[in-house]
């Protein structure tokens, strides 16, 4: 993973991310998927001249894409002077274009995922996340779970010491995390596996943290339900709704009908995973692509439909490399 400094001031508005300069990421060919070009259009508000690259065509199977060795950002991009073994500093003061971020819009405990499927991409999703060999993980459980699947974030933990990585498990202040809780950490695991983060203080954290280029997984059905455009920022999604409904067809809480969850093969996040397509009984957030900048590691629609896929799990990198 590359580390960049952002030269000029790092802006917080999502209009301002330059979500539609990203090159395209090409993680691995999805030789399963004959859906069609899902065409996004990464245009400002105010910009009509569609010749000049407003709009990005991501493939969901095909041949590979070649990304732009051109910098990510206007002004150009440098290499961070920072010792990334040590850690997160938030002292730092060095920001970059952010760090990996992989998203999973999905309990990882659910009772439809295999533990073997779960574990594995969780271990896949951490190595994605940081180039650091033995990394320090920090998993934070939101104080705002209401109960629901709160074992979710203390298996992830067990799971990835048991696989050798040390974690330290952290329950979510009342009012959320300051950056000097991720002082040191090179990879952080946030989690609410049924219900929407409350505390803009953790986003904001967190947001901070990947500004260093430090590895970042976001887990939960409902981690795109917020205002806060830090989210988006990390994410690349842009949340629509909860998922309870898609197409009219109800679904939540494992009652009735179910989503059909599809691993994109041969990509770095489904290495080493033979179940590549599972029926998923809760809610998952439907979103919209905010960038041309991110890879869809898995789709979903509902169980035996024809309905379009949405992403239910994705990873964005500012770096230039073809992940494969």
């Amino acid at each position: 993973m590359k580390l960049w400094i952002l030269i000029p001031s790092l802006l917080i508005s999502c209009s301002e991310y330059n979500f539609g300069t990203d090159p395209i990421k090409n993680m691995g060919v999805d030789e399963s998927d004959t859906s069609e070009e899902i065409l996004v259009d990464t245009a400002t508000a105010d910009t009509a001249d569609t010749d000049s690259a407003e709009e990005s065509i991501i493939e969901t199977g095909g041949s590979n894409t070649e990304p732009s060795t051109e910098p990510v950002e206007e002004g150009g991009l440098n290499e961070p002077e920072l010792e990334t073994d040590v850690g997160y500093d938030p002292n730092a003061g060095l920001t970059s274009n952010l760090g990996n971020v992989v998203t999973i819009l999905m309990a990882l405990s659910d009772q439809w995922i295999p533990e073997e499927t779960a574990r594995q991409l969780l271990i896949n999703s951490v190595e994605y996340s940081t180039e650091i060999a033995q990394p320090n993980v920090l998993v934070i459980r939101d104080d705002n779970t209401n109960g629901e699947d709160e074992d979710d974030p203390l298996n992830m933990t067990t799971w990835l010491q048991e696989a050798g990585y040390v974690v330290t498990f952290m329950q979510e202040p009342t009012n959320g995390i300051a950056p000097s809780d991720l002082a040191g950490y090179h990879v952080a695991i946030f989690s609410n596996p049924g219900y929407p983060p409350d505390d803009d203080a953790t986003i904001d954290a967190l947001y901070s943290f990947s500004s260093q280029g430090y590895g970042v997984i976001i887990q939960g059905d409902d981690m795109t339900r917020t205002s806060n455009p830090n989210m988006e920022a990390m994410t690349r999604l842009v949340g629509v709704d909860n998922g309870g409904s898609y197409y009219g067809i109800n679904i939540d809480n494992n009652a009735g009908d179910a989503y059909s969850v599809r691993l994109v093969p041969y990509n770095v996040l489904n290495t080493d995973i033979s179940l590549v397509n599972f029926p998923y009984g809760n809610d998952i957030d439907s979103t919209t692509l905010a960038s041309s900048g991110i890879y869809v590691a898995a789709w979903a629609t509902v169980d035996g439909s024809g309905h379009p896929e949405k992403p239910v799990i994705t990873a964005y990198s500012p770096s230039q490399e073809v992940f494969q």
